[in-house]
């Protein structure tokens, strides 16, 4: 299907009910939440790739969280929905913030996860560093920083879907969504949106620190909770560890148009 944006989308649902759409981080695509919907039960879940990922793989990523919010409206109208649930991981959570900024009478709710929704301007050094000398000079130091040392020493399949990405992306999307969570200052226009929020935070997560995590839950007035002895991707690396910490809320289906 192609969303509202054009871009091409890849969705895969499972299940009925209670819509739940999931929002991939980078450089992954809609594969990253096979692990955790064979841990949802009855729950319907719509995974789709962000443009410059996965089927989408063709688009350029845009210079605004805006556009991407948009493709997401597009895909619960492609759906039929009227609103969801909408789960994001890293920079598909501050896609899923800005969705619910932009669009919040669709948004049931929003979980993010491992997301920074405050700027990082560290990452401007690594879109120069991919700017000038490719994936391989980010590549590792992105493994090391995503996982625990105990995951990449085994070699674990997130692991080693995560190196393929790596290898897939095109630098210049790679570049540029680093360039957008760089500069990323979700807070404000979440807190006006009125739309309930959950933050799940990784216990090493050296990104999306949990303290930052804990602070900006607290300042939302949102639901917060703690995933204990794993790094920043936590759908990859403890999908039914973070089954357990995601909303109750989902027992009733939004209404579809």
């Amino acid at each position: 299907m192609r969303s509202a944006g054009g871009a091409m989308v890849a969705v895969m649902k499972s299940r009925p009910s209670h819509p739940v759409v999931f929002v991939h981080g980078t450089p992954l695509d809609w594969r990253a939440w096979r692990g955790l919907v064979v841990e949802l039960p009855g729950v319907r879940c719509i995974t789709y790739d962000l443009r410059g990922h996965g089927a989408a793989a063709a688009e350029d990523l845009p210079a605004s969280y805006d556009v991407l919010a948009d493709d997401l409206a597009g895909v619960l109208a492609g759906h039929g929905l009227d609103r969801a649930h909408v789960v994001g991981h890293s920079f598909g959570g501050q896609v899923a913030a800005t969705f619910a900024a932009r669009h919040a009478t669709r948004a049931a709710s929003v979980t993010v996860v491992c997301c920074r929704l405050e700027p990082y301007p560290p990452f401007r050094e690594a879109a120069d560093a991919i700017a000038s000398g490719g994936m391989a000079a980010v590549a590792e130091a992105a493994i090391a920083r995503w996982f625990t040392r105990e995951a990449v020493a085994r070699d674990e399949p997130g692991v080693r879907y995560a190196r393929e990405r790596l290898a897939s992306v095109r630098p210049s999307v790679m570049a540029a969504a680093l360039r957008l969570i760089a500069g990323f200052d979700g807070l404000p226009a979440l807190a006006a949106s009125g739309v309930p929020v959950r933050i799940v935070a990784a216990e090493r997560d050296v990104v999306g620190e949990p303290a930052g995590l804990r602070a900006a839950a607290s300042e939302l007035h949102a639901g917060f909770a703690i995933a204990e002895g794993v790094g920043h991707m936590l759908p990859l690396e403890r999908p039914a560890q973070l089954a357990r910490l995601l909303p109750n809320a989902w027992t009733e289906a939004p209404a579809a148009g």
